[in-house]
């Protein structure tokens, strides 16, 4: 066959090998089109007669059907789901599926002349990446109509990371898939499609180390076998971490890959017909119905990602012929979904997302139903319009691909700082703004030198510094009222983000092992404390203020979803509230001890997720079943004192235990009355999540707290 007529054909197979393309009328038109754009094509090319490496690539329509079971299951549960709780593992069946054709595809055209791992890549960005910048596009577009600034900058950040398939990364630092916080973040299963890219990245690579060393079946084995016990190992030590590794899921996609393998290896034996295929597709029924139905969030991924793998692989081994396969998974309104299911897909969940964004309540099943029609019409329009004009390759399509892969990351990246600069809307606060304008212009560099830790800032205007901020990011909101007040209270402030408080011996667990903060800031949450209580305890300022989240610590009940601690003390583990007690007293005993007065600061009150929706609801331009009759905007005093009793119960002991060194000022003073603690006053909103202030509050506390220092502590 003619290079240009393989390139043709091999455009079109790119998603699952063909075979008897002259009963497939859109496979005749396909060669048509390239009979027509090349002179010298040989039309018996076309019929992939002979010996050609294509030759034996088959076309089954029950893969796409399986492909529209996966992405159902998915879409189900997403839109509903009580209904299918264990729908998520639709993605799951995917991955088999990609490894399968994938491998299939690569270890043909590996075994002939005029392979190229480029041009693979290239093949792959244009079934990928045309349909995703789209989507990314229209989500970031319809954000702009209904998200605030805080939520239009996340939104940004995971459309960056999903323009260059790190979104799994990018997610893995947050809350975890199943977190009651998902639902907001539309970009949430663009995860996959990281998974996905990455390995394809390296996948060709080891198909073609594998051709050249002659490795076989046992080296899938290896590879399947160390990805699923990491894996298993993982899920009760870090489960975000186990859901989004890439090396905790690519044993499922290698599983396609060894099928695959197993069927090239036997020249296409194992695709023919199969004397148990029947038996074979039942028990994948089976296997996927009782996953589906009994496979809950806190047991995935680990072994119980077994059921769908094991389904998929089954339902592909039985042939197209067998039973199910051939009457349900082949019935053409199945394969239709099937073919349509990558853009219904990326769809879908932007869709379902916003609709939980912009309602007060759960929507209706007539709305989620209308939700998912309204994904099926827009797959279907980005399938026709946008997936298969980029698949039919007329000429060089790398500059398309780069454009449109360019235009989703420029466009993410300019709108994170285009809200950087303007607020989007009328009474609710920019923080971004602000926030960055305020405080950068007092950030200063850093007395001490720990890892890449930089968060150190100057408020005193070329004095010397009368106090010291030590805190978390509850510490960080405080910042634009001292910078504001820097002729009362001459301070410098060292925040530490990453959920790591100002307490010495404290490490935040992930995995059961301690965190860096930052991710990349070389250095751990205790060896920053040390350096900046250190430098605190040896300074000349007088006053020390420590001020951190305290509903983090009310409790030892608070744990990850897995069970897992999130803190230790000087190596060892235990419940927040032991943690953190501990640790504060260590702390302010070596403050005490170097002359320091230390201002412990008492935490602002924590919304629920529904309080902070709810109030901001009608400041969204679009918004689904708000009447004022819903609106609750204040918080109940007595839950507000509630959220952190036990830690402040702890701020007393140490205040009677050191009289006259220890003291107290509580941020729920300056932003509740008798009435309660109210979310918004007078058209300003006072938080800009659910436990941060906005600048409005944050200015309102760091004033009254600048006060408290200067006034009083400080004469």
């Amino acid at each position: 066959m003619s290079g240009r007529a393989t390139a043709c054909l091999k455009d079109r197979i790119s998603d699952q090998p063909v075979v008897a393309l002259k009963n497939h009328p859109e496979e005749r038109y396909e060669i048509r089109n390239c009979v027509a754009k090349s002179k010298k094509f040989d039309q018996r090319d076309c019929a992939l007669k002979g010996s050609s490496r294509l030759s034996n690539l088959q076309y089954r329509p029950d893969i796409d059907g399986l492909r529209a079971i996966a992405v159902s299951s998915v879409v189900l549960y997403h839109a509903f789901p009580s209904l299918v709780g264990g729908g998520f593992i639709g993605v799951d069946i995917f991955f088999v599926i990609s490894g399968y054709l994938i491998t299939t595809i690569l270890m043909k055209e590996i075994a002939g002349p005029g392979f190229s791992v480029l041009d693979f890549y290239e093949r792959r960005a244009r079934r990928i990446f045309p349909a995703l910048a789209v989507v990314l596009l229209a989500t970031i577009a319809f954000g702009k109509l209904v998200l605030f600034p805080n939520e239009m900058e996340e939104l940004a950040k995971h459309a960056i990371g999903a323009s260059f398939f790190a979104a799994n990364f990018t997610l893995l630092n947050e809350a975890g898939y199943f977190d009651t916080e998902s639902i907001y973040k539309p970009l949430l299963h663009t995860w996959s499609l990281a998974i996905e890219e990455q390995f394809y990245i390296f996948w060709p690579i080891v198909c073609v180390a594998m051709y050249r060393l002659r490795l076989g079946i046992l080296f899938f084995t290896i590879l399947i076998l160390g990805s699923f016990a990491y894996s298993v190992f993982e899920l009760p030590r870090d489960q975000a971490m186990a859901f989004y590794s890439p090396i905790s899921r690519f044993w499922e996609l290698a599983a396609g890959g060894a099928l695959a393998f197993l069927h090239q290896r036997r020249n296409g034996r194992f695709s023919r017909p199969h004397p148990f295929g029947g038996v074979y597709s039942v028990s994948a029924a089976i296997i996927l119905v009782l996953g589906l139905a009994f496979i809950r969030e806190n047991q995935f991924p680990g072994a119980a990602a077994l059921a769908p793998v094991l389904a998929a692989v089954l339902f592909i081994q039985s042939g197209q012929t067998a039973l199910l396969n051939r009457t349900f998974l082949s019935a053409k309104p199945i394969v239709w979904v099937g073919r349509i299911s990558y853009s219904l897909y990326l769809w879908h969940w932007p869709i379902i997302s916003y609709l939980h964004i912009v309602s007060d309540v759960e929507p209706s099943i007539w709305t989620r139903l209308a939700a998912i029609g309204a994904a099926f019409a827009l797959a279907a329009a980005t399938f026709y319009f946008v997936e298969q004009p980029f698949r039919r390759r007329t000429g060089n399509a790398k500059p398309a691909i780069t454009a449109t892969t360019c235009l989703a990351a420029a466009a993410s990246i300019a709108i994170f700082q285009l809200d950087l600069r303007q607020s989007a809307f009328a009474g609710v606060p920019n923080d971004n703004k602000t926030f960055l304008q305020v405080v950068e212009a007092m950030r200063s560099p850093c007395p001490f030198k720990v890892g890449s830790y930089t968060d150190c800032y100057d408020f005193t205007g070329g004095r010397e510094p009368k106090a010291i901020l030590l805190g978390d990011s509850h510490a960080g909101q405080l910042l634009p009222g001292l910078a504001q007040s820097s002729s009362i209270a001459p301070i410098q402030a060292f925040i530490l983000n990453g959920g790591c408080p100002p307490l010495l011996g404290v490490e935040r667990l992930a995995g059961g092992r301690p965190l860096d903060p930052y991710g990349d800031s070389g250095a751990k949450c205790s060896e920053i404390n040390n350096a900046r209580i250190g430098y605190a305890a040896a300074s000349k300022a007088s006053v020390v203020i420590l001020a951190f989240v305290a509903t983090e610590y009310n409790s030892n009940e608070s744990h990850y979803e897995n069970g897992a601690d999130k803190y230790s003390y000087n190596g060892r583990n235990g419940g927040n509230l032991n943690v953190a007690t501990l640790a504060l007293a260590d702390t302010v005993a070596r403050l005490i001890s170097a002359g320091k007065k230390v201002l412990l600061v008492g935490d602002n009150p924590t919304l629920t997720l529904a309080n902070y929706r709810t109030c901001l609801l009608p400041t969204r331009p679009i918004k689904i079943g708000w009447t004022a009759e819903n609106l609750s905007c204040t918080v109940d005093v007595d839950e507000a004192r509630e959220q952190r009793a036990s830690m402040m119960s702890e701020f007393s002991s140490l205040r009677d235990r050191y009289r006259d060194r220890v003291f107290i000022f509580d941020s729920q003073d300056h932003l509740c009355d008798n009435n309660g603690c109210p979310v918004q006053k007078d058209g300003q909103v006072f938080y800009r999540d659910r436990d941060h202030l906005s600048l409005t509050a944050g200015v309102i506390v760091g004033k009254a707290l600048a006060k408290r220092i200067g006034y009083t502590l400080l004469k």
